[in-house]
């Protein structure tokens, strides 16, 4: 199971670090998306506050 875990994790980073390029996040955004993955169900809380800030054309 733990291979897994790591992949997915991987794939996470890479899928997330890729958004914030397309969308232009600053860096401090982009970390914030990238460190939202190491706690649980935080990312989950991520991915919703940058869903709204992205459709509004607000920065993150």
């Amino acid at each position: 199971m733990s291979p897994v875990h790591g992949f997915l994790y991987i794939v996470y980073l890479v899928t997330a670090f890729d958004l914030a390029l397309k969308a232009k996040f600053t860096a401090k955004g982009t970390l914030l998306v990238l460190l939202a993955g190491v706690v649980p169900f935080v990312s989950f809380w991520a991915e919703r506050r940058v869903s709204r800030r992205v459709l509004a054309g607000q920065p993150l």
